[in-house]
Formats: C-alpha cells, sequence, structure tokens
C-alpha cells in the first residue's frame, strides 16, 4: 500500500497517542461545536473534500486533533482554546479530504 501522510497547513494529523478520559471528552465536545464551522471553511477552500463517516464522528476528529497536537510538541493542558480549535478545524479538514479518497480514489480490490 502506498500511503503519503496527511499534513494541514504543515500539522501533521496521522498518528494515534493516548490521553485521558476527561481530555478526550473535551476534544470530542468541541469536535462537536466547531463541526459547522470546519464546512465553512472547507467550502472555500480548493481540493477534493466530502462529508463522510471520518468528518461526521466526533471521535475521529479527536483522534487527528491529539495526533496533530502531540506531534507538533504541544501539550493539551497548556494548549489555548484558540490553537486547540486551529487543531480541530485542521482535523476535520483532513477527515473531509481521507473520506473523499476513501469513497472516491482509492481502488478497492
Amino acid at each position: 500500500m502506498n500511503y503519503k501522510r496527511a499534513e494541514v497547513n504543515g500539522i501533521s494529523c496521522n498518528a494515534t497517542t493516548g490521553v485521558s478520559k476527561e481530555a478526550w471528552a473535551e476534544l470530542e465536545e468541541r469536535a462537536a461545536s466547531l463541526r459547522e464551522d470546519a464546512r465553512e471553511i472547507i467550502s472555500h477552500k480548493s481540493g477534493n473534500f466530502h462529508y463522510g463517516s471520518r468528518f461526521t464522528s466526533n471521535n475521529a476528529i479527536a483522534q487527528r486533533a491529539i495526533s496533530g497536537i502531540r506531534t507538533a510538541g504541544h501539550s493539551l493542558t497548556t494548549l489555548s482554546a484558540e490553537l486547540m480549535d486551529e487543531y480541530i478545524i485542521a482535523a476535520f479538514i483532513d477527515a473531509a479530504s481521507a473520506d473523499h479518497w476513501y469513497t472516491f480514489e482509492k481502488q478497492w480490490e
């Protein structure tokens, strides 16, 4: 399989890391509250996007966001709310891009 690492404005969102149950719940809650903002931002971006299962899953968005946060060397405990929201929006963009690829481009055998 030829896998290209997904990056959104230099933010990598493709690794998994453990976080506390409370931090995870906060990320999922913030993802739910930012979904429509993400749709609006994506609607003005060039590229191929699809609002599929990854985009609509708070869990998938939280996983992508924490991956980006950790990859950039940040900690959830010291991250400002504004920067956390930026990572969550980046995770939505990454998820919509992945949803498009898996829905329309991947050659399923």
